[in-house]
């Protein structure tokens, strides 16, 4: 079982000291998630660590934990792809990034900002609202 769920205090779930405050721009809400998601008009990143996504996650997301994200989008497109098993997005292609409450989201597209990727997005409610919204269907 990850020892991450079970600490609340833990610094990966914190917030870290560069974090922008999120805007509107940079937040996605659950049914905008779900339409994006719908439409195929997204990349989905999980930037939990990976013993986390056991519970489950978010349908065809990618897992890329949040120190890992700078390092896994400098790589070139090839070494991306064989690593993640996806294509690598573009810089204006439309990308969500989703922990497990919102604050390693907000890191991440702090990171994908400042590599270019212009429409990235943070999910805040993260897995937590999904699973719980997920449920109600």
């Amino acid at each position: 079982h990850c020892p991450l769920l079970r600490d609340p205090l833990c610094s990966v779930h914190g917030s870290l000291p560069h974090s922008p405050a999120p805007s509107q721009t940079n937040k996605v809400s659950y049914e905008e998630l779900k339409r994006l998601l719908q439409n195929r008009d997204v990349s989905v990143f999980d930037v939990r660590e990976p013993c986390e996504t056991e519970e489950g996650m978010i349908p065809s997301a990618i897992n890329i934990p949040v120190g890992k994200i700078n390092e896994a989008f400098i790589r070139d497109s090839g070494t991306f792809k064989g690593l993640y098993g996806v294509d690598m997005p573009h810089k204006e292609d439309n990308i969500v990034v989703y922990c497990r409450s919102g604050m390693r989201g907000q890191t991440a597209l702090y990171s994908l900002r400042r590599l270019g990727y212009t429409k990235s997005r943070n999910y805040t409610g993260g897995y937590t609202e999904w699973k719980s919204k997920a449920k109600k269907l």
